[in-house]
């Protein structure tokens, strides 16, 4: 105890003027450096999918000693958003993106990320069984009709966003051209499709059977498949 209390004033005062010569030491030697189009990836259960996402990448901002800061990689970055908690499907969610959902290495802080929040909506797929619905188009001639439209397979199994797929009551056929025609006839026409990028290999047809005949004077033709008066 008595050496603690010699020259404790003196003991003081270096110990502030290491503290000092510390924190300056450390502001001169750290450097903050801004890393770009860091990836970002969204973590959702299986059997659900992110239909909407505000960012694609985000900006992080890191803080370390000089050198350690500019040995950093691009690659070494990568910011996870895990939302596989997430229950809420096809409404915008609005979700943070701190330093915590960054990963990097240990010899760097991140400080800061840009954009901070991002909007989000994730949705599930599902499969459900929709009637097909022929769809004609123009007009016969003159003293024909349709009498009867018939669709095979009537009905098809089809995998999409449950958001979307519970508004459908069915799924229509490509226009089917009347124009010109007296005979019956029969073709594959193609079902339209539910998804903006849906690609060749995703188009699916049916076989439509278009039964033609006279029509008396005073009934209308009726294209979704008949005669009425």
């Amino acid at each position: 105890m008595r050496l603690l209390r010699e020259n404790l004033g003196l003991k003081i005062i270096a110990l502030a003027l290491a503290a000092v010569t510390w924190f300056i030491v450390k502001t001169i030697t750290s450097e903050s450096r801004v890393i770009e189009d860091v990836p970002l990836e969204i973590r959702v259960e299986p059997g659900m999918s992110v239909v909407q996402s505000g960012a694609n990448a985000v900006s992080v901002t890191l803080n370390g000693t000089r050198e350690d800061v500019r040995q950093v990689q691009h690659g070494e970055l990568r910011a996870v958003l895990d939302l596989t908690h997430e229950k809420t499907i096809g409404k915008d969610l609005q979700e943070e993106l701190g330093p915590k959902t960054i990963k990097h290495p240990p010899r760097v802080r991140v400080v800061d990320v840009t954009p901070r929040w991002i909007t989000v909506r994730i949705d599930q797929m599902i499969e459900k069984e929709l009637p097909v619905q022929p769809q004609v188009t123009g007009e016969p001639i003159s003293g024909y009709g349709v009498e009867r439209v018939a669709v095979h397979p009537s009905a098809v199994r089809v995998r999409g966003l449950k958001s979307q797929l519970e508004k459908l009551s069915g799924i229509e056929t490509l226009p089917i051209d009347l124009t010109g025609r007296r005979a019956s006839f029969r073709e594959w026409v193609e079902l339209a499709s539910q998804d903006p990028n849906a690609g060749p290999k995703d188009r699916r047809w049916v076989e439509v059977d278009v039964r033609m005949a006279e029509t008396k004077a005073g009934e209308a033709v009726n294209h979704t498949g008949g005669q009425g008066k």
